[in-house]
């Protein structure tokens, strides 16, 4: 069994700095081809609009579709459009191998959304979080201008923290936004906590995410990892 560890402050933005940009095999989701519906003037997203948009730009992200993904952002140059491409890249680091999005809630400028998503090779269950996008008509349909977390409790990782690195233990995966050399500390009081459990301990501990501050020391119980200044990001449903 392993855990993830999020080490660093969350909400942080700007360039992905060096760590494990992981590109790993396509997954069974089809990112297909971009939204082409070109909406009327001066109409307001619709719910399958909104839908459409978002379950094409879920589906570039699981299958490593970097140019489908990017065609679903209004403006690659700007910081938010920006900070979308580094978000793909880290959600990539991370793993993500499924990401399924709810009936988004829509408004004029753009919707909320709860998503299900599952990390590869961390969850037996789906992790839930909810998420803020505000859109814009293009000339093909609709794009992406900004993607936050948004309410309390549980967010999507890589979008909270675009710019994470990712350090792979033998029993942890850790990411977060400090040096690589503190993430490989983390992943070592990590992978010491879980293999020194025994194999009963070992099958009770749900895989989970957190953000690890930096001081913060680890310790395992039935319940998993708890760090004394712990952020929880997401929690597995089913595992």
């Amino acid at each position: 069994m392993s855990a993830v560890l999020l080490a660093g402050l969350a909400m942080l933005a700007g360039c992905s700095g060096a760590g494990e940009s992981a590109t790993p095999s396509s997954l069974s989701s089809d990112a297909g081809a971009a939204p082409s519906t070109t909406p009327d003037a001066g109409r307001a997203a619709s719910v399958s609009d909104v839908t459409e948009l978002l379950t094409h730009r879920a589906a570039a992200l699981v299958t490593g579709d970097e140019a489908g993904f990017a065609a679903t952002v209004a403006d690659p140059g700007s910081s938010a459009g920006r900070r979308q491409l580094v978000a793909y890249q880290a959600g990539r680091a991370l793993r993500v191998s499924r990401l399924d999005v709810a009936q988004p809630e829509v408004r004029p400028d753009g919707a909320q959304v709860e998503v299900r998503y599952r990390l590869e090779g961390l969850d037996g269950g789906d992790r839930v979080a909810r998420l803020d996008y505000t859109l814009t008509r293009t000339g093909s349909g609709w794009a992406v201008v900004s993607e936050q977390p948004t309410g309390a409790g549980a967010t999507a990782p890589w979008v909270a923290m675009p710019d994470l690195r990712v350090h792979r233990g033998e029993h942890s995966v850790v990411a977060g936004t400090v040096a690589a050399d503190d993430l490989a500390e983390h992943a070592a009081v990590a992978d010491r906590a879980v293999g020194g459990l025994a194999e009963p301990a070992l099958d009770k501990i749900a895989p989970q995410v957190v953000i690890a501050h930096g001081g913060a020391r680890f310790g395992a119980g039935e319940e998993g990892f708890r760090d004394r200044g712990e952020e929880r990001l997401g929690k597995t449903r089913g595992a």
